[in-house]
């Protein structure tokens, strides 16, 4: 494993031929989420404001997702998780998928939960007497595996040929209680790099390219999003602009444009308990925009040849957009600033 570990590391810097989709969950939307997003995005007092790592954290509704609670016997913050059936264990557990991307996160923190790394993070396979459990369960109250708490991150491997990974965001404890509110789907695409991305939103980071500052840093150019064409010919007949497809959340929804990946100051949290997503401005934690985060995208491979083509392409110079753009490399290991907000987030508690 170690030895497995360490050659990822050093072909993180051959991520020429990362994964060039997206990989927000996004949950379904009908006209009265479109009319409460609509007024979210009217409301002034809800602009996102602060800058720097980001997330959804600090929102008072209980679909907004939260912290990670931690273990009041140990102070450690465990995220359990469980496959979804036997199948889904069988095709991602013999390719240590998952223990990989978690080790690579562990590198970048310094190490395992302690005193000495700073962090309280520790991830556990629900069993049972030593066996593994899985999360679905035929014929029982949402087929949700009755010796499992509800609070367990699920990961199902799903047959998309076009899918690497994705993931919700964040921690949901809903009153009442329901299952299936975390996920992790690995696709046939998934490589540990990948993984590495989507554990950060399972932290609860969001796309670092998404914060509201983020036209100073990076060029967008939402036209060459694979998904604009089709959005824009059902939005342009509507009378939209292209900008409105874009940049708002409620017009980009409602017309298939994968807001929750692209989209400046937003994202989405989980549906409600009648199957209605919410939407929520995105909050940070620090100034310093981290074109090195794992949560950034990076330059699609297929457009690096002519940068007019691409979605997301970063400026020489912030400061003097004249100058020109250049490619964002694809980052598959957590950066220091993302090191930082994880053992700021989920500091250490308890005994070393």
């Amino acid at each position: 494993m170690r030895s497995f570990v360490t050659f990822l590391l050093l072909w993180l810097s051959a991520l020429a031929n990362a994964i060039e989709l997206g990989c927000g969950i996004p949950f379904p939307m009908d006209n009265g989420t479109l009319s409460e997003l609509e007024a979210l995005a009217n409301n002034s007092n809800m602009d996102p404001g602060s800058l720097g790592s980001a997330s959804m954290f600090g929102h008072n509704d209980q679909y907004a997702p939260k912290l990670w609670p931690r273990d009041p016997a140990t102070g450690r913050v465990v995220i359990n998780y469980c496959y979804y059936d036997h199948i889904s264990r069988g095709m991602i557990a013999p390719s240590q998928l998952i223990e990989a991307a978690i080790e690579l996160w562990m590198r970048a923190l310094g190490g395992p939960a302690s005193q000495a790394t700073r962090h309280g993070i520790v991830f556990k396979e629900r069993q049972y007497n030593g066996y593994p459990l899985y999360c679905y369960e035929h014929g029982s109250w949402e087929n949700w595996n009755h010796l499992i708490p509800l609070d367990t991150l699920v990961i199902r491997h799903v047959t998309n040929a076009q899918l690497a990974a994705r993931a919700t965001v964040g921690y949901y404890n809903m009153n009442p209680p329901h299952a299936w509110k975390m996920q992790m789907q690995i696709g046939l695409r998934a490589e540990p790099t990948v993984v590495v991305h989507e554990l950060g939103h399972v932290f609860g980071m969001v796309h670092e390219h998404q914060r509201v500052d983020r036209d100073t840093y990076v060029k967008y150019q939402c036209e060459r999003v694979p998904q604009f064409a089709n959005a824009w010919a059902l939005a342009s007949q509507a009378g939209y602009t292209v900008r409105q497809l874009c940049e708002d959340p409620v017009i980009g929804l409602r017309y298939g444009f994968p807001v929750w990946d692209w989209t400046s100051g937003y994202a989405t949290g989980a549906s409600d308990n009648q199957g209605q997503p919410r939407v929520f401005p995105i909050f940070s934690d620090s100034a310093q925009y981290d074109l090195y985060s794992v949560m950034h995208y990076g330059t699609l491979v297929s457009c690096a040849n002519d940068l007019s083509t691409c979605p997301l392409v970063k400026y020489r110079d912030p400061n003097n957009h004249a100058a020109g753009v250049e490619v964002i490399a694809h980052n598959g290991y957590p950066s220091p600033l993302d090191a930082q907000w994880v053992k700021e987030t989920y500091s250490y508690y308890g005994q070393a």
